[in-house]
């Protein structure tokens, strides 16, 4: 069932101070880039700082997908709050991107949630062009303007979210949404996170000055990086898969980086686990690999998929 109200406890806490430890680490990596680095360092240092920024966006994400499912930290307000935090860097609303991230959980692979598989009747030209704009940073861009919903009266959202639909998981996802953007609770939680990301936008304009184009670079590529790494588990999977992802292989000392997010099968089969608990549940389950996370990556860029070639690229192995 799709659910979108307050996080509720799991039974499988996570060690506070780890995830606290982490979380300090990605923050000020965070002030760095909204700020911090022009006032402290000179280019090319805080060139060469800003792409280790870049590089821990996995890591910023993954704190935040941690948050979604209530395991960053053991409180609930605390967890609601540093994952509102974390999201604000990367200019979302953690209401919004939370609820997005349990109905692909909920209904993986719906209509909404298979950006590589051509709609019938359309060319690869022009699905290509609508494909490779969601990969290369619209699918966060999209997150990112999600929330100026809030801006639009319950009337008008009532007339734009149309709820009837031949597909029952559609019409069922646009409900949601509407109670999301008519719950006076949740508009002004957004309301709110829109204020705090317009005041760190704005401080981070003046701290970098004339050079604001780095800063705004810097932020594209995060959000290029969470779209390409956003359903590279699910690529050219069958659209009948159920809950099912891949499971790729990765050296440990990189694992923590992705906080173990290349075993997303087992996080699909075991959602509840902590993070750290995922490689443990991937050998009980005698799970195997499909291949390589890097070429994961790459895969998708073989582009948009017809119905019919799903089966056969899904089944694809190390």
């Amino acid at each position: 069932m799709i659910e979108s109200s307050d996080i509720r406890a799991t039974t499988d806490q996570p060690r506070d101070a780890e995830n606290t430890a982490l979380f300090v680490l990605v923050m000020v990596l965070s002030f760095l880039q909204f700020g911090a680095l022009p006032l402290l360092f000179r280019a090319p240092l805080n060139s060469v700082l800003l792409v280790a920024i870049v590089v821990a966006t996995p890591l910023h994400w993954g704190l935040a997908h941690e948050s979604f499912h209530a395991r960053l930290n053991r409180g609930a307000g605390r967890n609601r709050a540093a994952g509102r935090a974390l999201v604000w860097f990367l200019f979302m609303s953690w209401d919004l991107v939370r609820f997005g991230h349990l109905i692909h959980h909920d209904a993986n692979r719906h209509a909404l949630d298979r950006p590589e598989v051509l709609v019938p009747g359309r060319s690869r030209l022009a699905g290509g062009f609508v494909y490779f704009a969601k990969l290369l940073g619209g699918h966060a861009v999209i997150s990112v303007l999600s929330a100026l919903g809030v801006l639009v009266p319950d009337a008008v959202m009532r007339r734009l979210i149309k709820q009837d639909s031949d597909d029952p998981e559609l019409a069922k996802i646009r409900s949601a949404v509407l109670r999301i953007f008519t719950s006076a609770e949740r508009r002004g939680r957004i309301a709110a996170d829109l204020l705090a990301i317009a005041a760190l936008g704005a401080a981070a304009l003046w701290a970098w000055g004339d050079a604001w184009p780095v800063f705004a670079a810097s932020l594209a590529l995060r959000w290029m990086a969470l779209s390409i790494l956003d359903n590279a588990a699910h690529y050219g999977t069958a659209i009948e898969s159920g809950r099912s992802a891949r499971n790729t292989s990765l050296p440990a000392a990189l694992q923590w980086l992705v906080m173990n997010q290349n075993l997303h099968g087992v996080h699909h089969a075991r959602p509840d686990l902590d993070w750290r608990k995922l490689p443990a549940a991937f050998d009980r389950q005698r799970a195997r690999y499909a291949g390589s996370w890097l070429r994961q990556i790459l895969h998708q860029f073989r582009g948009p998929l017809r119905p019919n070639e799903l089966r056969e690229v899904s089944a694809f192995a190390a």
